[in-house]
């Protein structure tokens, strides 16, 4: 049987953890605040108008939900529960951890 495109699902919930919020301000216009606040939630700084930098926690919003969703797609998805293989001999198209 050949491969076929899945989609992980606990890394998708981790990215969008930290995507949600920017994602509705770019929906209501605002590129710019969007862009700014995904470079927060990923990085923890925060380029303010003037040019001016500072460092904030929000990283935390992004970058924990990421490393979760990737610890999870790993362990449970592979070894050592391999929820993953499972799925794809019990013939789920398409959805994996």
């Amino acid at each position: 049987m050949g491969r076929s495109m899945t989609i992980p699902i606990a890394l998708l919930a981790g990215v969008g953890a930290g995507m949600i919020g920017p994602a509705q301000e770019m929906a209501g216009g605002k590129w710019s605040t969007g862009i700014r606040h995904i470079i927060e939630n990923y990085s923890g700084v925060y380029v303010h108008d003037g040019g001016s930098v500072s460092f904030t926690d929000k990283w935390k919003n992004g970058i924990i939900p990421l490393i979760l969703g990737a610890l999870i797609h790993k362990y449970v998805g592979g070894k050592p529960l391999n929820v993953n293989r499972a799925l794809g001999s019990a013939g789920v198209p398409f959805i994996r951890i």
